[in-house]
């Protein structure tokens, strides 16, 4: 598979051993009636894309390729991703889904947005909230000291009415860079009162350390995170499961909420 961070090997990544597996023996698997492929945002301009869409169509399956976002669907979460719906011929869904380059934003809203959820998605930030502004726990995921020194000006903060974060990945709290955005419990005039407040400190002064932590800047724990990738709560990992292999477990995880309304469709397609 091809990732759109790393060595982007395309073919050559050894990720993609799994998906050439599969495209080998996909004619021989003339019981399989329909596909669903996910994969990150650069996937459809691959080689390894190339030859998905050649062996799909070989087999005699119509597809549909769509480039979705959690935000798309008003789930708190920016999280764009290739995806891929196949039917065995002869389908009917031509019509419904136009061709990857004609979905805006508003028809993938329209078209997924008919489709019945059994789970009520999150559409903001307090929806996917675990630990109260007061909980004693709240301090064990409060941003280090040297990563407000280094990084307080680089951070994605969210608060309660926000209705975007950025995109979790596996490195999350490791990294703070384009790794997932961080939480506040107070407003965004507070916030930009205290950030103003600085701009003049020394970085390196107890002052600029002590203003900045004021605002109890924290990372979502890893519920937090997976609410924004629609997980039911009564999910859960074995026991021996660090925090750390959780956010990274996470990272490499789907949004259950877009996954689970195109499966409906493409079982819709074939029961009609």
């Amino acid at each position: 598979m091809v990732f759109r961070v790393g060595n982007k090997k395309d073919l050559d990544d050894k990720r993609s051993v799994p998906l050439a597996h599969i495209l080998n023996i996909l004619p021989e698997l003339v019981n399989v009636r329909y596909i669903l492929v996910e994969n990150v945002t650069g996937f459809e301009c691959s080689e390894a894309g190339d030859q998905l869409r050649a062996t799909v169509a070989q087999c005699g399956f119509e597809f549909r390729e769509l480039m979705i976002s959690p935000l798309q669907l008003g789930v708190p979460n920016c999280r764009e991703r290739y995806y891929m719906i196949a039917v065995r011929k002869p389908a009917k869904f031509l019509d419904e889904i136009p061709p990857r380059g004609e979905l805006d934003s508003a028809r993938i809203k329209e078209l997924l947005g008919n489709v019945n959820a059994r789970h009520k998605a999150p559409s903001r930030v307090s929806d996917i909230l675990e630990l109260p502004d007061n909980s004693d726990a709240y301090g064990d995921f409060l941003l280090p000291e040297d990563v407000l020194r280094k990084r307080a000006w680089i951070l994605d903060i969210a608060t309660k009415p926000s209705t975007r974060t950025c995109c979790f990945t596996k490195s999350y709290t490791h990294y703070v860079e384009g790794t997932g955005s961080v939480y506040c419990p107070f407003d965004e005039e507070t916030i930009a009162k205290v950030y103003a407040s600085t701009e003049n400190m020394d970085q390196l002064s107890s002052e600029y350390l002590e203003t900045l932590a004021t605002l109890r800047l924290r990372f979502f724990t890893p519920r937090e995170v997976q609410r924004t990738l629609c997980f039911p709560d009564w999910f859960d990992y074995p026991a021996d499961v660090t925090r750390r292999q959780k956010y990274r477990l996470l990272g490499n995880s789907i949004n259950v909420h877009v996954v689970s309304r195109l499966i409906q469709i493409m079982v819709n397609v074939i029961d009609s």
